[in-house]
C-alpha cells in the first residue's frame, strides 16, 4: 500500500524537532492514524470470525422422533445426529389436524401457554392450515 501526504503535513511539526532535510519527514500522527486503522480492521476481522463460528456452532443436525403417547397426543424428541443425545422433547396435542404445544394438567392433555398463544394467533389469522400452525407441526 502506498501512503501519501496532503499539504496539511507542511503545517505540522515533524516527528523530531530538528530541522528536516530536503526529504521531508512525515508527521507522526499519520502513522498513528494508519496504526489505529489497522487495529480497527484486525478487530473487525476477528469479531467476524468469532461471530461466524458462534453462529455455525448453534446450528445442530438433529433428527425428530414422534412417539404417540395417547390418542391425539405425541411426544416430539429432537436428537443430535452426531452424538445421539437428546436435545429437547416437547409434548404436542392434535387439534384440527395440527399438532400444538401441550401440557398434562388436572389429569388431561391441553394446550400449553405457548401452544394456546400460537393457536389463538392461528385462528385470528383465519385458521388456514395451508399457512402453517405457527407453533404446531403437521
Amino acid at each position: 500500500m502506498i501512503w501519501g501526504c496532503s499539504s496539511v503535513w507542511l503545517e505540522r511539526r515533524p516527528v523530531t524537532p530538528e530541522a528536516a532535510s530536503s526529504s521531508l519527514v512525515t508527521p507522526a500522527n499519520i502513522f498513528l492514524k494508519w496504526y489505529l486503522y489497522m487495529v480497527l480492521l484486525r478487530t473487525i476481522f476477528l469479531f467476524s470470525l468469532i461471530t461466524i463460528f458462534t453462529i455455525g456452532a448453534s446450528f445442530q443436525n438433529y433428527k425428530t422422533e414422534r412417539v404417540k403417547i395417547a390418542e391425539g397426543v405425541i411426544i416430539e424428541k429432537k436428537i443430535s445426529s452426531k452424538t445421539g443425545k437428546l436435545i429437547s422433547e416437547e409434548y404436542k396435542v392434535l387439534i384440527n389436524g395440527i399438532y400444538w404445544d401441550a401440557q398434562f394438567k388436572d389429569g388431561k392433555w391441553g394446550l400449553s401457554m405457548m401452544g394456546q398463544e400460537a393457536f389463538d394467533e392461528f385462528k385470528a389469522s383465519g385458521g388456514d392450515s395451508a399457512g402453517g400452525g405457527g407453533g404446531g407441526c403437521n
